[in-house]
């Protein structure tokens, strides 16, 4: 049964003795509280309170509690700790508990032990798993100062961001999934934009536009519309990771958001206009990364057609044709096929027709293989067509280059 109210703001409460102190947070100042928790009330008035604690912190500072909120909060006893058997008890509690409500706010500030990382590893999941919108992960630095009767509060959510990041890099980079990285520059765009941000971004959500535009073209196998997206990811992109760099939360990520999109932006050879608006040894180059790219991300049935593709484009090409005319390829399909078929027959071949014909059969072949779905008696398993998908795509690809 869902919480009556969506929202929940949660202390975990130590065993400490908690000496009162104003808190700071966002510019103001709250009055004197023991508890961390009770002074972020002032922020989130309409949260529910829940208070987490082992058995030895309800016996040491529950009257502390009842005293601070003036009245008996929720509580969730966990285990203290002591074993491993324990830590993936209280994680398990946490993740159990929490995972029905809409927002939820955390103060570590007196978990003690391993708390407050379990805290944080709990609004992974429950983001993750449960959509559960993590409104803060609080810590107020007390006592930095002996002499101070105040604690600065620090809003530690913008961690989480981290791992977003780090996820939806690597599902760029391993599957070629986009939509993950545009999602976190919008977030960081409109974030930026609303608050108080010295640098306001302009060319984050510009960007998450070109990485979504190029992820989906290369899924489809559309090289001229992914080259254009490629050349507007290369110009914007210094200007956009300088502005992740001036976001302190997100600084940490730039080199590695850097790094990634580098790969897909050599995707068009440097210094070139859109290899397919005029067709040149740049085109096929561009055709035999894009091919690789797809290999590489596990995209066979995308590799092996766009390597089919590529013969007939590159034929198309030394007739001087048009390579985006149905009829002209269509042309060299059956050129290709008729030099496939004086082979099968016995003639001999001159070296350029014996080149394409070493590749087309076999790419055919494949190609038909996937695209019938294994509806056929002796269809080949998965991962023996992948491996001869990679092996041949990669072949297609190193003859583009030479």
């Amino acid at each position: 049964m869902p919480p009556k109210n969506p929202k929940a703001l949660i202390g975990f409460l130590g065993t400490s003795n908690y000496e009162p102190l104003h808190y700071l947070l966002n510019g103001q100042t709250t009055p004197k509280s023991r508890l961390a928790s009770r002074a972020l009330m002032k922020f989130f008035p309409d949260y529910e309170v829940v208070i987490v604690a082992t058995k030895e912190a309800r016996k040491q500072n529950w009257a502390v509690v009842l005293e601070e909120f003036e009245y008996e909060p929720e509580l969730l006893l966990i285990p203290t700790g002591g074993s491993e058997k324990e830590i993936w008890r209280i994680l398990k509690v946490l993740t159990e508990q929490f995972s029905s409500y809409q927002h939820l706010v955390l103060d570590i500030t007196h978990g003690f032990r391993a708390q407050p990382l379990l805290a944080f590893s709990a609004a992974q999941l429950l983001y993750t798993l449960h959509h559960v919108r993590i409104d803060g992960i609080f810590y107020a630095a007390r006592r930095m100062q002996e002499s101070s009767d105040s604690a600065p509060i620090f809003d530690l959510a913008p961690l989480l961001d981290m791992v977003r990041w780090s996820e939806a890099l690597s599902s760029l980079k391993k599957h070629g999934f986009a939509e993950g990285v545009a999602d976190l520059l919008n977030a960081a765009s409109k974030k930026a934009w609303s608050g108080n941000e010295e640098v306001r971004p302009r060319k984050l959500q510009t960007l998450g536009a070109a990485v979504t535009g190029l992820s989906t073209a290369l899924a489809l196998n559309r090289p001229e519309e992914a080259a254009e997206h490629v050349l507007k990811l290369r110009s914007i992109l210094p200007d956009a990771t300088r502005e992740l760099r001036s976001q302190a939360p997100l600084a940490p990520v730039a080199p590695l958001f850097q790094e990634s999109l580098k790969r897909l932006s050599m995707l068009v050879p440097r210094r070139s206009r859109n290899p397919f608006g005029r067709p040149s040894r740049a085109t096929l180059s561009s055709l035999a990364a894009m091919i690789r790219h797809d290999l590489g991300i596990g995209a066979y049935a995308q590799a092996i057609t766009l390597s089919r593709e590529a013969l007939v484009t590159r034929l198309c090409m030394e007739h001087n044709l048009d390579i985006f005319d149905d009829d002209a390829r269509r042309a060299m399909e059956g050129q290709l096929n008729a030099w496939l078929h004086l082979k099968r027959a016995g003639s001999k071949l001159r070296p350029k027709e014996q080149s394409y014909v070493a590749l087309w059969g076999r790419v055919v072949n494949i190609r038909n293989d996937i695209n019938h779905a294994g509806f056929k008696k002796q269809a080949s398993s998965g991962n023996s067509l992948a491996q001869r998908v990679a092996k041949l795509a990669n072949e297609v690809a190193d003859w583009l280059e030479h």
